[in-house]
């Protein structure tokens, strides 16, 4: 920024032209005003830098719910596939039979119903971090 302080002229009583010294109230007027921008956008570059690190953490927050997330999906699958690979080895009696292969069933049902929600929770995730990783580009940018 460019400050530029007037001089006036002025004719002496001999009729040469003499300029007259900036006032003093001129050069106060100009140094606060560039203080003023100075601490103006050390102040907004302050503010991009808490909003990065805000945004940063809101990001990482998502992440570490996404990885919850998908162990917690990995351990149902493995239950739904141990309850799959069940047999009835032992059981002589039908009805016991038809009672474990419906237990099976339900469970794995079970199973396969979590595992959607959870596949649902990741995905709702993964909507969030869109609009913070979109304000964070631009926040890099203005840098």
């Amino acid at each position: 920024m460019t400050v530029v302080l007037q001089t006036c002229a002025q004719e002496d009583k001999h009729g040469t032209l003499t300029r007259e010294k900036p006032k003093m109230k001129t050069i106060i007027a100009a140094v606060v005003l560039v203080l003023a921008c100075v601490a103006g956008t050390s102040y907004a570059q302050e503010n991009k830098e808490s909003e990065i690190r805000a945004i940063q953490a809101q990001l990482n927050l998502i992440q570490q719910q996404q990885q919850s997330v998908y162990q917690e999906f990995q351990m149902i699958l493995e239950l739904q596939r141990q309850t799959l690979s069940q047999g009835d080895r032992f059981l002589i009696n039908y009805d016991d039979v038809v009672r474990n292969r419906e237990d099976r069933e339900f469970r794995s049902n079970q199973y396969a119903t979590e595992m959607n929600n959870s596949y649902i929770r990741h995905r709702d995730l993964e909507e969030q971090k869109g609009p913070l990783i979109q304000r964070l580009n631009e926040l890099m940018q203005q840098r």
